[in-house]
């Protein structure tokens, strides 16, 4: 699930980092995994590019580097919802 931009229970916003779940320690010192990665929004506690995590987190979109992409997302970043299939001009 790496470079899947994604909603954790709480709505934040986050970027997953890792294709994996982790173990995550929580503020109640309980331990449980989930997919982990960055804030991409500020909010109540936390600020972007903090730690994120979500267990069951809901995808939105994903981050790609395909070649196809590169010629319309000019800094060869593209931002792209799960239902899109292609980019055209």
């Amino acid at each position: 699930m790496k470079n899947k931009l994604a909603l954790g229970s709480g709505g934040q916003l986050g970027l997953i980092t890792h294709d994996k779940r982790q173990p995550v320690s929580y503020a109640d010192h309980s331990v449980g995994m989930a997919y982990v990665g960055i804030h991409l929004t500020d909010g109540p506690g936390h600020k972007v590019g903090d730690p994120w995590s979500a267990r069951n987190p809901i995808i939105v979109g994903e981050l790609c580097s395909s070649p196809a992409v590169l010629p319309y997302a000019g800094l060869g970043w593209s931002l792209m919802s799960p239902t899109m299939t292609s980019l055209s001009k």
